[in-house]
């Protein structure tokens, strides 16, 4: 049986803030979700691993596109979603 999170939880389980999963569930394009009868909203953990692995993007040029999901010991533990700002000379 898999453990419940709350939605602060779940979005950093995941790597987004509160308000970030609470707008995908409004807008129903974030991962499944528990109403409770009280109107508690719960996330569980397996349901929330199966949703990143489902947006996971491989670059078509990555060396490791062939293998498996997490085969590959260079694999990035960088959290998805996360930008950085390139900045172009002045």
């Amino acid at each position: 049986m898999s453990k419940y999170l709350r939605e602060a939880e779940a979005g950093e389980h995941v790597g987004y803030a509160a308000v970030t999963m609470s707008r995908w569930r409004r807008a129903g394009i974030g991962p499944p979700y528990v109403q409770a009868p009280t109107g508690a909203i719960r996330y569980a953990v397996d349901d929330l691993d199966r949703w990143m692995e489902a947006h996971r993007v491989v670059p078509s040029g990555d060396e490791s596109a062939g293998q498996e999901v997490g085969s590959s010991p260079s694999s990035s533990t960088t959290p998805i979603g996360r930008r950085t700002r390139v900045r172009r000379g002045r």
